[in-house]
């Protein structure tokens, strides 16, 4: 920018936005280690629930990243979404997880139903014994074990 004689911050700003009406709002360019490199145009908010609104738009600022992505590690854009999505699950753990949880993505492993629970579920459904049983193997062939606790008596009453 020295070079052009470009000292002030205003006249950097212009370039820049003619550069951007010029080449759009991913601008690729060689690095000085000859590999392809990108800068995204993001607009700037003062608010988290902005950016979200901003980063949902069709084509905006998150298309064009994962779409530079997939061009430049040449998989599709699914395999540039989970790229970022494992990125930013390393990075932040505790707010990826807690995001997923609120959109209901994810389910609270922690959470045990205890005996009380699993009683009037039980009842309510007009399940007995063998049947509870049964129901049992098959939840926790598919959820495996620990997730509900037995009921301490080991019996089970109906009631109808």
């Amino acid at each position: 920018m020295h070079s052009l004689s470009i000292h002030k911050e205003s006249q950097f700003n212009t370039i820049i936005q003619e550069i951007v009406k010029y080449r759009g709002n991913t601008i690729e360019f060689t690095q000085r280690n000859n590999r392809l490199g990108f800068l995204l145009f993001c607009p700037s908010s003062r608010s988290t629930h902005r950016y979200g609104i901003e980063f949902s738009k069709k084509g905006d600022t998150i298309d064009s990243f994962l779409g530079s992505i997939s061009r430049s590690a040449n998989c599709t854009e699914r395999g540039a979404s989970e790229c970022l999505l494992k990125s930013l699950y390393k990075k932040q753990d505790e707010a990826f997880t807690s995001a997923t949880l609120e959109k209901g993505l994810l389910v609270d492993t922690k959470k045990k139903m205890d005996a009380v629970q699993v009683e009037a579920m039980l009842s309510e459904a007009g399940l007995c014994n063998n049947n509870a049983g049964i129901l049992f193997r098959h939840l926790n062939s598919f959820f495996g074990n620990g997730k509900f606790e037995s009921g301490t008596s080991g019996m089970l009453f109906c009631w109808k």
